[in-house]
């Protein structure tokens, strides 16, 4: 070891180095360990520290952050707590604070911290620091356990709190050696993710700095202390035990990581899990994700349907794709632009259809969307992803159908038939004012409503036409036997649509002939619709 002055850290990140150089002259740092583990690109960097304050500002320095994206993870502590640590089991301080890997040492140090010399002495006392984590753990999932079996749900869900705080303590000491009681859960959780970016598969946040799952058990327990239905969330209750599963895992796992490491001095190997490939969907569908990607920058993509239209000519075969694009801020028309952009690329072959929605909105909206996104959210649809560690759906063990929405909606889209029919009947003079924005109005209510049904109580966006007619044709491929009456009223009959549903100027003038595949349009879709909610038993009753 060498003094201050002398000392160069063997680190090949220069900014890094520098920072730390500097973090040696400016801080009572007592001892400096640096680990370079096997068969990965990461470098472990240990910084030992006698003062807690002073420890607490170094570790809230940006560049401490930054660092861990450039593969070199930090670690403070402060010795009075790592001596502590130490004769508790940790095995965090074993093998960070390992002599063999201290690079500086103060020169007031007299003696470094000491850790266990022999395998046999360090073992006993890492089987009382398990043996804690595992007892502790059984007793407060009896108690859950108990409190659930009883339907007093709030009360498992506090329990269920407090073994999550119990985890989290665990993963604090076995991941950054220190704990901090005083910060709330979300805040230790989103900390952890530095160390631990597999955290962020597990729950979904519901913002920056908090996450849906665990606040939806708050409120539970906050409305159950009030007085309020402590059991409206029971339903969660299947996604907060994988939640608690996967954090205990994460628990035992690195105790097994630890056990390794420590025995034989190296690291196991990081597993980088690369994005599914798509290149066996074929070159077209290569260009299309591009485009989607480059576009829009989401969290995932999930492929969950590709129709091919045949073509006497091969040249001309054309291909749909259905993607749901998770991600935020995924608007109408950066939509559109896609669907223009693949359309003229591909001379016109290739078509996509794309369901866009944040991952925060899937998760408040589940009661609407379970069914559907259930079908549509699998490992063998997903085809991007940004990150390996983007969180799972929350699904709900059950749903509550929304009957008296959809009533609304259906009575509604009836409604606007029959006042398309009554306008039809009762032209006067030729008059064709408003008939036919009423008529493209009378077409995407149905459409929805059509969606609405078919995959309860899923309603999308408010896309274009063209993608809300093919997401009708993917609940029912029967229904394309109809598009040949969109094709004798206009062989633009989706723009059409699109066009009179807004603001115009235009009278939109109708043929005699025009009027009568309209009403044929509407009377055939419209059947369709009263079969599908008969078929379903959906609670609206047909006229």
């Amino acid at each position: 070891m060498e003094t201050k002055q002398k000392f160069s850290i063997p680190l090949p990140h220069e900014v890094i180095r520098n920072q730390i150089s500097q973090a040696l002259h400016e801080f009572s740092v007592l001892q400096l360990h640096l680990l370079k583990p096997e068969n990965t690109s990461s470098i472990e960097v240990l910084i030992l520290m006698k003062d807690p304050k002073e420890a607490e500002t170094l570790r809230a320095r940006k560049w401490i952050a930054k660092a861990a994206a450039a593969q070199i993870n930090i670690h403070i502590a402060y010795h009075h707590k790592a001596e502590f640590q130490l004769k508790c089991g940790n095995p965090f301080y074993q093998y960070y604070a390992d002599p063999s890997a201290m690079v500086w040492m103060n020169e007031e140090v007299g003696v470094p911290l000491k850790t266990y010399p022999t395998k046999k002495a360090f073992k006993k006392k890492l089987n009382i620091f398990k043996e804690k984590f595992y007892h502790d753990h059984d007793l407060l999932m009896t108690e859950a356990n108990k409190f659930h079996a009883g339907q007093m749900y709030a009360a498992a869900f506090q329990s269920y709190l407090t073994v999550f705080e119990h985890h989290v303590e665990y993963l604090e000491n076995l991941y950054m050696g220190c704990n901090f009681f005083d910060r709330n859960l979300h805040t230790r959780l989103t900390q952890l993710i530095r160390y631990i970016p597999e955290i962020q598969r597990v729950f979904v946040m519901k913002n920056e700095h908090a996450f849906y799952l665990i606040s939806k058990m708050e409120e539970s327990v906050s409305e159950a202390e009030g007085g309020g239905e402590s059991d409206m969330y029971s339903e969660l209750y299947g996604a907060v035990k994988s939640a608690e599963a996967q954090l205990y895992k994460m628990v035992a796992d690195r105790f097994s990581k630890f056990s390794h490491i420590i025995r034989f001095k190296k690291s196991s190997p990081m597993m980088n899990h690369p994005v599914k490939d798509s290149e066996s969907k074929g070159p077209l569908f290569e260009k299309v994700l591009k485009t989607v990607i480059t576009k829009l920058a989401p969290e995932e993509i999930y492929l969950f349907q590709t129709k091919e239209l045949s073509s006497p000519n091969p040249e001309e075969k054309q291909c749909i794709y259905y993607l749901l694009v998770i991600g935020d801020a995924i608007g109408n028309s950066a939509i559109e632009d896609i669907q223009h952009s693949v359309s003229d690329t591909s001379n016109g072959r290739t078509n996509v259809v794309i369901l866009g929605h944040s991952r925060i909105y899937l998760q408040n909206h589940l009661n609407k969307h379970q069914q559907l996104m259930k079908r549509i959210i699998t490992h063998e649809n997903k085809v991007y992803q940004s990150t390996d560690f983007h969180p799972a759906i929350h699904w709900q063990d059950s749903v509550w159908a929304s009957d008296w929405e959809f009533n609304m909606q259906y009575r509604t889209v009836k409604d606007f038939v029959e006042q398309y029919f009554n306008l039809r009947d009762h032209l006067q003079h030729d008059n064709h004012c408003g008939l036919v924005q009423l008529f493209s109005n009378s077409i995407m209510r149905l459409l929805r409503i059509y969606i609405n049904a078919a995959f309860p109580y899923y309603m999308p966006h408010y896309l274009n036409a063209y993608s809300i007619w093919k997401l009708c044709v993917y609940a029912d491929p029967s229904l394309e036997k109809t598009e040949f009456l969109f094709e004798k009223l206009s062989t633009a009959f989706y723009k059409l649509i699109d066009y009179y549903i807004k603001y115009s100027d235009s009278r939109g003038k109708s043929s005699a002939e025009e009027l009568i595949i309209m009403d044929e349009i509407l009377n055939v879709l419209t059947k369709k619709l009263d079969h599908l909610v008969k078929e379903k038993n959906l609670t609206a009753q047909t006229t």
